[in-house]
């Protein structure tokens, strides 16, 4: 019976203890009523809250890259327009016409080149031969007038040298022949008489190679021929000059006599240079003849083998060009009109019918009236808390009773300075359209940074911090003691993580307040 008394007193006497130190915590944390708290799991959120304001995701202005005579305004300030809707135009008649002539080139280069993969129809290869044909005999038949052209340039020049001047000359077929008057110009005469010899050499020679052709005319031997006789009667007709200036210089010779000489020397003259002609045009004939015989068998050798490769790549190469002229203009019309890029409202069309535009002036406005955005700046301390895509509750002064879900879209980079303070700019995407949402609504937001799940959790009145660190007074049997903890995420609730220092289910005594030393 004793035993039991012991017990009842000790087990009485702990009680009136721990009534004593929960009375002594009631009366330092004002009377509340919290003596208590267990160390739970549960979520926690962290959030930084921060005003802002609703603006047009899209707040576009437009204006032309070149000048240009306005001809249309499609749009009026206030209308609400959709993607593609034209707003202004430019007078655009050059380029129409210029793309119709592009368009043309590129038919033609396009037919050009299905031509040379195509090859030559059997008709144009046909027309290349009947050509070929055609120069081959108009070859031949240059070759054919060229013996008879030598053997009358030959009798010509025999006929001059040997009767029209035969009266001038003495001994004219030996080897030394003389004039038979005297002269002045001695050079003229010794250059005369050795002429006269060697006059008589080339007609031999001359007739001895017109013997040959006629034995044996080949085009090529018939053009050794005509340079030949080229040649012979440049020697000859050198001759008579230089005995036309002995007769010039003629010395005691009645004038009777002289005019008859001169008569004479020009008569040779004439024929030899006439005999000339003829050989030279026979032999540009000739040679013309066979370059077109040439230029016709080489188109025709072309047709039968088509087109290279490299032809029909260069011409794949204009065709692509002509396109691309095409496109170009094409671009340039699309740039004449401007065009909608959202849909929104138009704010602004400062432009009229029939005005000169200046190249990159604004002149018309809009905004999208589909989709909006909230600007706002968070401080410097609270910038490395938010990331993009954090969760974000949104509440307008317009509907100060309903939450609008969000998301942070954009975190700026560079600091923005707001009266002295080092600020950073971010953009809030409303996550659903709502059609009463409109720009310039104060917007009131609270971006929850971090979440925890099955966390331990305590009210952040149950901590203590102090110049030792951070404590929480954990009950212990029938007393308590002061335990390190550290803590993690403090959510916008009160609630603080305890990352170590407590178990989930102790309990610990709400202090209350943070106690400072």
């Amino acid at each position: 019976m004793a035993f039991f008394k012991k017990r009842t007193v000790q087990a009485v006497v702990a009680l009136l203890v721990l009534g004593m130190v929960i009375l002594a915590i009631v009366i330092e944390n004002g009377g509340e009523k919290t003596p208590f708290l267990k160390v739970s799991r549960g979520s926690i959120s962290e959030e930084v809250s921060i005003t802002g304001k609703v603006a047009s995701f899209n707040d576009i202005s437009l204006a032309f890259e070149k000048s240009g005579r306005v001809v249309e305004v499609y749009r009026l300030v206030g209308e609400r327009v959709l993607p593609g809707a034209p707003l202004v135009s430019l007078d655009s008649q050059d380029l129409f016409a210029q793309k119709l002539e592009s368009e043309a080139s590129v038919k033609a280069e396009e037919a050009r080149l299905s031509e040379m993969q195509r090859g030559a129809r059997p008709e144009e290869l046909q027309i290349k031969e009947t050509s070929v044909k055609q120069s081959e005999q108009e070859l031949a038949s240059a070759y054919a007038g060229a013996l008879p052209i030598l053997e009358d340039a030959y009798i010509s020049a025999d006929d001059a040298v040997r009767k029209q001047i035969d009266i001038l000359i003495d001994r004219d077929e030996e080897v030394d022949p003389k004039l038979v008057f005297e002269t002045g110009d001695s050079k003229a005469q010794i250059d005369a008489e050795a002429g006269r010899y060697a006059s008589r050499n080339n007609l031999n020679t001359w007739r001895r190679e017109l013997d040959a052709l006629y034995g044996s005319s080949t085009s090529e031997s018939l053009d050794a021929g005509l340079i030949l006789a080229k040649a012979h009667l440049f020697t000859i007709a050198n001759f008579l000059n230089r005995l036309s200036d002995a007769v010039q210089a003629a010395q005691r010779v009645p004038t009777d006599t002289i005019a008859i000489y001169k008569t004479n020397v020009n008569a040779a003259r004439t024929k030899v240079s006439t005999s000339l002609t003829s050989v030279v045009n026979t032999i540009d004939e000739v040679s013309a003849d066979r370059i077109a015989l040439e230029q016709s068998q080489n188109n025709l050798a072309l047709s039968r083998a088509g087109s290279s490769f490299e032809a029909v790549a260069a011409q794949s190469a204009k065709v692509e060009q002509a396109r691309a002229r095409v496109a170009q203009i094409s671009a340039q019309l699309q740039k004449n009109t401007l065009y909608a890029p959202i849909t929104g409202i138009v704010t602004k069309v400062d432009v009229r019918k029939g005005e000169i535009v200046a190249p990159n002036k604004n002149i018309v406005s809009l905004i999208s009236d589909t989709k909006f955005q909230i600007e706002a700046n968070v401080p410097e301390v609270d910038i490395a808390k938010v990331s993009v895509g954090d969760a974000v509750k949104i509440t307008l002064d317009a509907f100060t009773r309903e939450v609008f879900p969000g998301k942070v879209g954009i975190v700026e980079p560079a600091e923005t300075i707001i009266d002295g303070a080092v600020n950073f700019k971010i953009k809030i995407f409303f996550e659903n359209f709502d059609e009463r949402v409109k720009s310039g609504f104060t917007a009131n937001l609270d971006i929850q940074t971090d979440v925890k799940e099955n966390a331990l959790l305590l009210p952040q009145s149950a901590i203590i911090q102090n110049d030792n660190g951070v404590f929480v007074r954990k009950v212990v049997g029938q007393t308590t003691e002061d335990v390190s903890v550290t803590l993690g995420v403090r959510g916008s609730n009160g609630m603080v993580e305890i990352v170590s220092g407590v178990s989930d289910g102790e309990e610990v005594v709400n202090v209350g307040v943070k106690q400072e030393t």
